[in-house]
């Protein structure tokens, strides 16, 4: 995060990637002091291997069809593994995985977290430091831990039930639904056998004819129950999406509670200076066809959503120079200014206003966790976070979540596209965003998080095909127009990161 003095980056011409000298690479193009790359925040034996799901003997590499949930990522060094799973908050199909990596600074300030165990549902998010680690750290072991706990304290307690209860019957009766849709598909695959053997024969048994009938008679019970069990789950999803509206006042308050809660006890605790952005996105629901989101932000690290293709940030920005940031810090007392072409908030001895050397300190964003001397004594920077909520829609294909690494050099637009890209391996989607970020001159930690919906793969590859056609055709009049269509920027570019 660009919080303190500004670093010295050397000028690229837009849209060119810089060329990564092939001798300080390994054989993956990863450069070869990145030690401390390793797989995921689960402790194994060889952090390199897949992780299999708890209770699924299928390997979670992603695919549609094992329907797992898997993460992947490093290991921050000295950062407590974090990832929990537990059957009942698992949302099916959905895939993702963290790659964290200092980058070019010495050190790494940047942590990740998903937690996956606890109610309301399944949570991902990335810090981001700044000026040391301590409010970092305690923010991976206890953040989620206190909205956890602060839900549960603010969300009626029959509410709470009624919710789970409900999600429980949902769960086991599309299992059962599943179940009866084998046994109907086995009945009638029988029947077709038995109406071939009458066929055959030229004369139909009265014991043939009876199975058939009774076979029949099955499969239209069967069917029956199915689809009372769709009709039921319409009455479900309904009584769910009415149960999370109600919850959804206390949820927000929770939410708020356990940030401003978490950053007291840092500040009572931590004398230091240093800080940490935060970003969360919390899931609740436990199918594709009616699941929802909260965003939880403070500071510049940043979610986006991709839509049909385009890029959606779904977080904001907290940087001083906001019309309502600024007026927010000037009513308290703080300074806005613009540093090296920066705009930062001021303490009062940071605008020269008081001769006291230890309160002099400033900000590149306007929100954030510890930070002390911006807190104490006038609050300049706020830890109370912004908050949206969100219903997952049916073109919605993925989240990226990342730190200002990557958002410094890489467009929304672009850290979707190599997400997209790569949807059918979440890992290396989280690997290449990375990979971009530093190969395009980013000085900060580099941090991103891919959650891919993966029983959107129809329409990735639906809309895979249409960018492609669309492609084609764009060559096509180029070509006829004499051109070989190659633009100046396809000219200039010296890497491509997908044949790597």
């Amino acid at each position: 995060m660009t919080t303190m003095e500004p670093r010295d980056a050397s000028p690229m011409a837009p849209g060119k990637r810089k060329r990564t000298d092939s001798s300080a690479l390994d054989a993956q193009g990863r450069p070869l002091d990145r030690l401390e790359r390793s797989e995921g925040e689960i402790p194994v034996e060889n952090a390199s291997e897949e992780q299999e799901i708890e209770g699924k003997g299928d390997k979670a590499r992603g695919n549609d069809e094992e329907s797992s949930v898997a993460t992947r990522g490093e290991r921050v060094e000295g950062q407590e593994p974090q990832v929990t799973r537990a059957e009942d908050y698992q949302i099916e199909g959905m895939r993702f995985a963290t790659d964290c990596w200092h980058g070019r600074k010495d050190t790494n300030e940047d942590r990740h977290v998903q937690v996956l165990d606890q109610f309301p549902g399944p949570v991902f998010g990335v810090y981001d430091g700044h000026g040391g680690v301590i409010t970092v750290e305690y923010l991976v072991k206890h953040l989620v831990k206190n909205a956890v706990s602060a839900v549960k304290q603010r969300v009626n307690a029959k509410t709470t039930e009624a919710i789970k209860r409900t999600r429980a019957e949902s769960v086991n009766e599309l299992r059962r639904q599943q179940h009866l849709q084998a046994q109907a598909l086995a009945c009638r695959q029988q029947l077709k056998q038995i109406e071939s053997l009458i066929a055959s024969s030229g004369a139909s048994s009265d014991e043939l004819v009876a199975l058939k009938r009774q076979l029949s008679q099955t499969v239209r019970e069967i069917e029956a129950n199915v689809d009372q069990i769709a009709t039921d789950e319409v009455k479900r999803d309904k009584k769910l999406a009415q149960l999370w509206e109600d919850a959804s006042i206390s949820l927000h308050k929770a939410f708020t509670e356990a940030f401003q809660r978490t950053d007291g006890q840092i500040l009572q605790t931590n004398f230091s200076r240093d800080g940490s952005t935060a970003v969360l996105v919390w899931f609740m629901g436990h199918k594709s066809s009616a699941l929802r989101f909260y965003t939880l932000n403070l500071g510049d690290s940043r979610a986006v959503l991709c839509r049909g293709g385009n890029a959606i940030p779904i977080t904001r920005d907290h940087k001083p120079n906001l019309p309502d940031e600024k007026q927010r810090i000037l009513q308290v007392g703080g300074f806005v200014g613009v540093f090296n072409g920066v705009p930062r908030v001021y303490s009062a001895a940071g605008a020269g206003l008081t001769v006291q050397p230890e309160a002099a300190t400033y900000l590149a964003v306007s929100r954030a966790f510890g930070d002390r001397s911006l807190k104490i004594p006038a609050p300049c920077v706020s830890s109370e976070p912004e908050i949206k909520s969100y219903q997952v829609h049916e073109d919605d294909l993925l989240i990226v979540i990342a730190t200002d690494g990557v958002w410094d050099v890489l467009t929304n637009q672009d850290a979707v596209d190599i997400a997209l890209h790569l949807f059918d391996d979440s890992k290396a989607a989280a690997e290449a965003i990375v990979k971009e970020a530093y190969r395009r001159g980013s000085h900060d930690n580099i941090t991103a998080t891919v959650i891919h919906f993966g029983w959107k793969r129809d329409r990735v590859q639906q809309l895979t095909r249409e960018v492609l056609a669309r492609e084609a055709a764009r060559l096509r009049a180029l070509q006829a127009n004499g051109s070989n269509g190659e633009t100046g920027r396809e000219a200039e570019e010296e890497v491509d990161m997908f044949s790597l």
